[in-house]
């Protein structure tokens, strides 16, 4: 029997500071420094990741071992400590009225990317180690990329329609679009489907002609981002706060936004519906409420939010968010009007209301040095469900504490290349792009019309590249690879390749469509540049997904070793 302490301690150290130093590239004397600084500010130091640490193999781990480092210096709930965050107000949950669908089938079943599933539990389905596909029941957030290899294979059912929105899916996930394209080209609408067609109906829901929606058999124009209800998240705040995101183009009542008087282009409450500035598109939730009065399922219409609370469209769905809202700011902000809400951008607690003098209560002062909104709850050093689950393609336990292990596909065999591939490749995202849709704004493409392959200067020295030389980048899964131009400099890590995300498009309307028998328009600018992910690494065992963690179900975007030479 050991504590969940002993069994930290041991993983940490079953490797000396000179073996750990080995794999990160970091000196022992600046691992060193480094921790002498964290520990000497008490608890008012914290460690915080995103994405970064966890798009590995081994991301799960990763994340464990950097959240414990608060846990070692004791910082939960204190002033500059961790934080959960505050939370929100809950406009999409509960208050005034209820959002709740009442009257719809129940979800049940097991989901194409096997996401919250366990293996062992999936009746027929289970038939020993290995599995025909890994399973992932930690991946409480899906697994984007399964869902086209696993539609591929059938596994663990084939489907027969595809409803996407929202996504660049052969773009986004690492090594895809050879899968995609070969998946999405044995539909034939509307011409007959052939029986062996993957997807036999394809409908995207998008706003672009993007890498997603070129290939589907119906598009539903959706509208922009400046054309939306949301109640987006505010996770880094440490009072509480409930942010509204409305319409700024397009008309309600047919009168034009811009038009619209009286404080600050405030929206009456007489009014009854939003279009948006084109009048052949719908935003998302019109779409979907549409759709279901069409159908005749339950749950939209008069009534749908109870007696006299409508939803025939996506603004009584905002109106309920905003009553929402309003109800449960009641008790600190009495009366607080949709208008209110509208003009501020949401409901937010005020400056120096982060704080408290009391551990166990809430009671607001500036000068305490505890958090007034607190996590207080366990924080768990052996995570005990993860320990009593195996790897369904191994059948081995995995960890319950965190420790290293080395990038690997999914049946445990060490991500290596050999020394024809001795660069290690990573991916970022700049600060004037968003994701894979900002490349659409001719005035971003303007400010950095491309992307680069980037490296370090003694790489540059040793390869005879130039900042401005055209380089090509191949790997293990993509000997033809990609051809750019190189960019030089000394704020990488020899040995290290940067190539940014957002560029590279072959889509976004970079070239043009029929639809509908009209040529749509198009601007090759949107596909200037080079995408990584089409040099990613494939898995060794499912050769159709990218490299990926196993635990957490996150895609792996920095395990893939690359070569560079000049063209």
């Amino acid at each position: 029997m050991k504590s969940a302490f002993t069994l930290l301690k041991e993983s940490v150290n079953s490797r000396t500071r000179a073996q750990y130093s080995a794999i990160c590239g970091v000196s022992v004397a600046v691992i060193e420094a480094l921790a002498a600084e964290l520990v000497g500010h008490g608890k008012k130091a914290a460690v915080i990741t995103y994405r970064g640490a966890v798009k590995h193999t081994n991301g799960l781990y990763n994340q464990l071992a950097i959240q414990h480092l608060n846990t070692l210096i004791g910082n939960y709930d204190w002033k500059g400590g961790c934080t959960a965050g505050a939370g929100g107000l809950g406009g999409n949950t509960s208050g005034a009225v209820s959002l709740a669908f009442n009257g719809g089938p129940p979800v049940s079943g097991i989901r194409i990317d096997r996401a919250m599933s366990f293996y062992e539990e999936s009746g027929a389905l289970f038939t020993g180690y290995p599995a025909k596909r890994p399973w992932f029941p930690f991946g409480t957030q899906g697994n984007y990329q399964e869902l086209i290899p696993s539609i591929e294979d059938g596994y663990p059912y084939p489907i027969k329609v595809l409803i996407t929105y929202w996504n660049a899916i052969p773009y986004s996930v690492p090594a895809l679009r050879p899968v995609w394209e070969r998946v999405m080209a044995e539909t034939a609408l509307p011409e007959v489907v052939p029986a062996t067609a993957k997807v036999p109906l394809f409908v995207a829901i998008s706003p672009v002609m993007g890498e997603v929606a070129a290939w589907a058999d119906y598009i539903l124009p959706d509208s922009t981002y400046l054309e939306k209800f949301a109640v987006p998240g505010i996770p880094w705040r440490v009072n509480k706060g409930t942010s509204f995101q409305r319409p700024v183009v397009g008309a309600f009542d047919d009168k034009a936004i811009g038009s619209l008087t009286g404080a600050g282009n405030r929206i009456a409450d007489a009014t009854n519906n939003y279009t948006p500035a084109l009048s052949d598109t719908k935003a998302v939730a019109d779409i979907h409420i549409g759709l279901a009065k069409a159908l005749g399922l339950p749950g939209v219409g008069i009534n749908a939010l109870g007696t006299g609370r409508n939803l025939n469209n996506a603004w009584d769905w905002a109106k309920a968010m905003l009553d929402n809202i309003a109800f449960n700011a009641s008790s600190k902000y009495a009366g607080l009007t949709r208008d209110e809400i509208l003009a501020k951008g949401g409901v937010f607690d005020n400056p120096g209301e982060e704080y408290s003098g009391d551990l166990a209560g809430s009671t607001p002062n500036p000068n305490g040095p505890y958090l007034a909104y607190k996590y207080g709850n366990v924080i768990r050093l052996f995570v005990d469900p993860v320990a009593r689950t195996r790897d369904s393609v191994t059948g081995r336990y995995y960890a319950g504490v965190p420790q290293y292990v080395a990038p690997a596909h999914s049946d445990g065999t060490l991500v290596n290349d050999g020394t024809g591939f001795p660069m290690k490749l990573i991916t970022f995202k700049v600060v004037h792009h968003g994701q894979a849709r900002t490349a659409v704004s001719p005035w971003l493409m303007l400010m950095s019309p491309e992307n680069y392959v980037e490296i370090s200067a003694a790489d540059g020295s040793r390869l005879g590249v130039e900042t401005g030389d055209r380089v090509r980048v191949t790997s293990a899964s993509n000997t033809a690879g990609i051809v750019g131009k190189a960019k030089v400099t000394q704020g990488l890590k020899p040995g290290v390749v940067a190539i940014s995300h957002h560029f590279g498009h072959w889509e976004l309307g970079s070239r043009p469509h029929t639809v509908n028998g009209v040529q749509t328009g198009f601007d090759p600018s949107r596909g200037a540049g080079i995408h990584p992910g089409t040099v990613m690494r494939r898995d060794r065992r499912s050769a159709n997904v990218p490299l990926q963690d196993p635990i957490g179900a996150s895609c792996s975007y920095y395990d893939t070793w690359v070569q560079v030479r000049r063209v």
